[in-house]
C-alpha cells in the first residue's frame, strides 16, 4: 500500500468482516474523481490446501466465493461511473506446462469469468501471480491494473506476461469407447433430446441394460398399449420402443439427478440387483 500511495493514489484496505458496501463508499468518497478500483485479494490467503480437511476447505471456499459476490455487488452499486473490480490470486492458473497449484484459488477464475460476462461496466479482470514469489509482485499487480489493455485474464509467472488465448491442436487419436452389454448405463435427463439419441447410440452398439432419468413422468408401460393415439406421451414411448427394438431394455426411473436421496435409492437398488453401472451421461438438457 505505501509504494502505491507514493504514486499517488488513495489506498484504504478493507479486512474479512468490514461492510463491503460501506467500503466502496468510503473509496469512492475519498478517492473524488480519480478512478476507483476494488481489488479483490482474499484468495492469496488460501493455502495448504492438502492439509485442510474437506469440510474445512470447503467453508474456506465458499467464503472466499461469497466474499467476491459481495465485491462485485457493491462495486455495481457504489462504486459509481467507471469503478473496476480486479481478483488477484497465486498459483491459481496453470502456465507454460505447471501443475495447478491451488485449485481453490482457480475457483474464483471460474467466478469471476461470470461476473465479467454479466457486470462488464464494472469489471477489471483477474492476475494470476507467480507462486514462487511474495510481496515484491504488488508492484507488478499494480502496473498491471494501471496499464491495462483490455486484458482481463493475465498471468504473471516467472517475470513473464501471460495472457488466455485459445490455440487449435492436432486432434487428439482416441481409442473408442467400448459399450459393455453386461451391465447398466445410466441416462440422466434421458427422455430430452440428447438422452434419448445417446440411449439410441449405446443400444446401437451393444447396450442392453438402459436406466433414464427423468423429472418428466411417463404413464406406467402396463398401460401404454391402451393409450389413444393423439395422447402428449405417444412419441417419447416411440422413440423408448425404438431404442427397445434394437435389443436394449430401457428403464424409466422418475427422479431428478439433483435430488440425493432419489438417486441414492436408484443407484442402491441397481446394486442390489447385481446390475453392475458401466458408465453415466448427465443430459439434463433438451435440443
Amino acid at each position: 500500500p505505501d509504494e502505491v500511495r507514493r504514486a499517488g493514489a488513495v489506498v484504504r484496505l478493507a479486512r474479512p468482516g468490514d461492510a463491503v458496501d460501506d467500503a466502496v463508499a468510503a473509496a469512492r468518497r475519498e478517492g473524488g474523481d480519480r478512478a476507483l478500483v476494488v481489488l479483490h485479494l482474499r484468495g492469496l490467503d488460501v493455502s495448504d490446501e492438502e492439509a485442510k480437511g474437506s469440510a474445512a476447505l470447503l467453508e474456506e471456499l465458499t467464503g472466499l466465493l461469497l466474499g467476491l459476490v459481495d465485491a462485485a455487488r457493491a462495486v455495481a452499486a457504489r462504486g459509481g461511473p467507471g469503478a473496476r473490480l480486479w481478483v488477484a490470486t497465486r498459483g491459481g492458473q496453470p502456465v507454460a506446462g505447471e501443475s495447478l497449484l491451488s485449485p481453490g484459488q482457480s475457483t474464483l477464475w471460474g467466478l469471476g469469468r461470470v461476473i465479467g460476462l454479466e457486470q462488464p461496466e464494472s469489471w477489471g479482470g483477474l492476475v494470476d501471480l507467480d507462486p514462487g514469489t511474495g510481496p515484491e509482485q504488488a508492484l507488478a499487480l499494480v502496473d498491471e491494473i494501471v496499464g491495462s489493455d483490455l486484458e482481463d485474464q493475465v498471468a504473471l509467472h516467472g517475470g513473464v506476461r501471460r495472457v488466455a488465448r485459445l490455440r487449435q491442436l492436432p486432434e487428439p487419436q482416441a481409442a473408442p469407447m467400448v459399450v459393455q452389454p453386461r451391465g447398466a448405463y445410466l441416462i440422466c435427463g434421458g427422455l430430452g433430446g440428447l438422452g434419448l439419441g445417446v440411449a439410441r447410440w449405446l443400444a446401437g452398439r451393444g447396450a442392453r441394460d438402459l436406466v433414464v432419468t427423468s423429472r418428466r413422468r411417463l404413464p406406467d408401460r402396463s398401460a401404454w398399449d391402451a393409450l389413444p393415439d393423439d395422447d402428449p406421451a405417444q412419441p417419447l414411448l416411440g422413440a423408448i420402443r425404438g431404442i427397445e427394438s434394437l435389443g436394449a431394455t430401457v428403464e424409466i426411473a422418475s427422479a431428478d439427478v439433483a435430488d440425493e436421496t432419489a438417486m441414492g435409492a436408484l443407484l442402491a437398488r441397481l446394486r442390489a440387483a447385481g446390475r453392475a453401472l458401466r458408465g453415466v451421461f448427465h443430459l439434463a438438457a433438451d435440443i
